[in-house]
């Protein structure tokens, strides 16, 4: 229903793309067989590197590429409670993160507010870096915002980049990590 739904919000929009990045995991294959020969949505399939659990695999380079690309270049990312919006956050890519159900009740378990309320992303709605949609209406309306003004919480993104991602010696890092598994 939501995919429905952003697709002909979007495709209603001049000059706008919809790039659907599919989980590594679940209804892939639905949405591929959903969506494979449809024009108004681009997939993006990652590969097993994207997996949440430790796979020792890194991804191809293609697909990694792919990724940051998105992050990069993508006007405004949405998902629903993701670390993807960190990895958007990096390259000051315009978030949005839905925080409603269509047709789930308030009360349950699994409601998309609830995610809200870990300690996972507790830092990111505290920022200010985000906007949070708790409606398909709100949803649309950040989007628009984002998409009329790219630099909309722009230092806020900055800030919350900050403190989550702190500037470090990243290739020094990366290098002792490769130099302790080689040696």
């Amino acid at each position: 229903i939501f995919v429905e739904k952003l697709r002909k919000e979007i495709n209603a929009r001049a000059n706008t793309s919809f790039i659907l990045r599919l989980h590594p995991e679940e209804r892939k294959d639905f949405y591929m067989k959903k969506y494979k020969n449809d024009p108004s949505i681009i997939l993006s399939i990652p590969d097993n590197g994207s997996k949440a659990i430790v796979t020792g695999d890194f991804g191809s380079v293609k697909s990694v590429k792919e990724f940051i690309s998105l992050m990069k270049f993508s006007d405004v990312v949405i998902n629903q409670a993701s670390t993807t919006t960190l990895d958007a956050t990096l390259f000051n890519t315009p978030v949005v993160c839905t925080c409603f159900n269509f047709n789930l009740p308030e009360n349950s378990w699994n409601a998309a507010h609830r995610w809200y309320e870990s300690n996972h992303f507790t830092e990111i709605v505290q920022s200010g870096a985000v906007k949070i949609a708790t409606s398909f209406e709100n949803l649309v309306k950040h989007i628009n915002e984002f998409l009329d003004n790219p630099d909309k919480l722009q230092s806020e993104r900055d800030r919350l980049s900050e403190k989550m991602m702190p500037k470090l010696p990243t290739a020094q890092l990366i290098k002792e990590s490769i130099e302790q598994v080689v040696n």
